[in-house]
């Protein structure tokens, strides 16, 4: 039998409390080219639980040109311990795609 995934990467985000949280995702097509992502509509939030609740952080976005989404959490220190995320992007012709999915961990900082 063949696996067909269409899962998105999972990742482990360690970030530390108070510090702002960010992180670059390059994005490419199938030919390993970049994809001009100006046209396109990303969303992004933080659950404690997978499909339950209202998100509990919404993540910033920004994309370019160049293929490049920056991800940042400006408030860390009001995160839990450990939360999960997803990335959505909406194409110019309405295709849903996620992106990226993972967990954060959230590190307590020593100077408050």
């Amino acid at each position: 039998m063949n696996l067909i995934d269409q899962l998105p990467p999972s990742i482990e985000w360690r970030i530390y409390s108070g510090d702002t949280a960010r992180l670059t995702v390059i994005i490419r097509d199938a030919d390993d080219q970049l994809v001009d992502l100006t046209d396109y509509e990303f969303e992004s939030h933080i659950k404690l639980i997978e499909n339950q609740g209202d998100p509990e952080e919404i993540i910033s976005l920004v994309a370019n040109s160049e293929g490049m989404l920056t991800v940042e959490i400006p408030d860390t220190a009001s995160l839990n311990q450990t939360a999960v995320f997803d990335i959505q992007s909406t194409s110019p012709d309405g295709v849903v795609n996620t992106i990226l999915r993972g967990t954060i961990i959230k590190e307590q900082d020593v100077t408050r």
